[in-house]
């Protein structure tokens, strides 16, 4: 007798709904549930599936083929687990409990978080940081040291013919995985899978040039790129990006700042420029000296016909005085 039907699902989902599309969370835990139990061709009908709990059965991986494409949340917790790369084809999984399963190790944990890339929380922990770290930094490393290994003791056959290509994929691939050490002895299990995988990804672009340019369009970090190359190609991109109206407004702002005998020229065309009655107040005030540099000449103030007469030399005074009766 099968152990999950079609209306098993419907009880145990939720929200209630008639058909199977419209569950988004799906409670099988504690069902005794063995691989064989799970049919993949009804739990692929969960297309709206975001919440799944199998966790206090006897399962020890997944189903193959299963697609629960909108799947965030999995608890897998307190069961025979062995093989974790079942879990491949939860892309989209950001949770995952897998405490209690008595077959993983912390190589296992490691594979996991390298297969799912938007897994953010491994058994209640956040991983993100040490998530990236070995996705990018720890791969970055073993694919350096196994090409390595290939300049070192490997050239491709001449003519490159399907059978001495599987031949000296095998050889390759030993010689990684012997001598490419990287990390604590515990991780052993998840280094020699991850050169595996690293070395038969390389040798694949080695005959298939085409493959290797897909590979690096998506890594995040290139390998072979300088940062003065990043520098102008960003500086390129800044360049296309910016309009003939901003180009002017550019150039403008950053024209030279004029030299002092040139702004004082400029300040003395700026006075012959104002307005006549403006001038005419300011003739009777006194300026503050100028502080141009030598060869500018100096405008001196015109002096008031009143205060001339008040200025007038002694002499002069003397010979009003002596004329009077």
């Amino acid at each position: 007798m099968e152990k999950i039907t079609e209306k098993i699902l419907l009880e145990k989902g939720s929200p209630k709904a008639n058909t199977l599309k419209n569950i988004t969370s799906l409670n099988l835990s504690r069902m005794g549930l063995k691989n064989p139990d799970l049919p993949v061709a009804l739990l692929n009908k969960l297309s709206s599936l975001e919440e799944l709990d199998l966790s206090g059965n006897m399962l020890q991986k997944l189903p193959a083929k299963l697609s629960l494409p909108r799947l965030r949340l999995l608890n897998f917790s307190n069961n025979d687990m062995e093989d974790v790369t079942s879990l491949e084809a939860l892309a989209s999984l950001e949770e995952l409990r897998l405490d209690d399963n008595l077959y993983l190790t912390v190589s296992d944990e490691h594979k996991v978080m390298f297969l799912l890339p938007k897994l953010k929380i491994l058994n209640g922990k956040d991983i993100s940081a040490t998530a990236n770290h070995i996705r990018y930094v720890n791969s970055e490393i073993l694919r350096k040291r196994v090409i390595a290994v290939w300049e070192k003791n490997f050239s491709l056959p001449d003519p490159p013919i399907s059978q001495s290509l599987n031949e000296l994929e095998k050889k390759f691939v030993n010689a990684s995985c012997s001598q490419v050490k990287y990390g604590p002895s515990s991780l052993n299990d998840y280094t020699k899978w991850r050169v595996e995988m690293i070395a038969k990804e390389y040798l694949k672009s080695l005959t298939n040039p085409e493959q290797e340019e897909d590979m690096t369009v998506e890594t995040p970090v290139k390998e072979n790129e300088s940062p003065r190359k990043r520098k102008s190609q960003e500086s390129d991109r800044n360049r296309s990006s910016v309009t003939p109206q901003k180009r002017r407004t550019i150039k403008q702002t950053a024209a030279p700042e004029a030299s002092p005998r040139k702004s004082s020229r400029i300040t003395d065309v700026v006075s012959i420029e104002a307005s006549p009655r403006k001038s005419s107040r300011l003739q009777g005030t006194p300026q503050k000296p100028d502080s141009s540099p030598k060869g500018v000449k100096m405008n001196t103030p015109e002096v008031n016909p009143r205060k001339s007469s008040r200025m007038q030399t002694p002499r002069k005074r003397r010979r009003k005085w002596n004329k009077r009766p």
